[in-house]
């Protein structure tokens, strides 16, 4: 997947096609644990930054990337099963 940027322009359809993008690498994340199509939507710079459901910021690519696997690992015993990961 290409990396978007802020710099960049992009079509309506490629703005439109990331909710739909995010949904897909959430289910390999709660269904497969793979956390792989998730880290490809985010930027690979320490600048990222996430704030998670339960309000908890997460910031740099590293805390990102641990936020995401926690929560694979926290739903790979019951697939599917949403478990939070704070």
């Amino acid at each position: 997947m290409t990396e978007m940027n802020c710099s960049s322009s992009y079509s309506n359809e490629d703005i439109q096609a990331v909710p739909q993008l995010f949904y897909q690498a959430l289910s390999q994340v709660m269904q497969h644990a793979d956390i792989t199509r998730m880290l490809e939507l985010w930027s690979e710079q320490d600048d990222v930054t996430y704030c998670d459901p339960g309000i908890h910021l997460h910031l740099g690519r590293s805390a990102l990337a641990s936020y995401w696997q926690r929560a694979a690992d926290a739903n790979r015993s019951s697939p599917a099963k949403i478990t939070s990961t704070a």
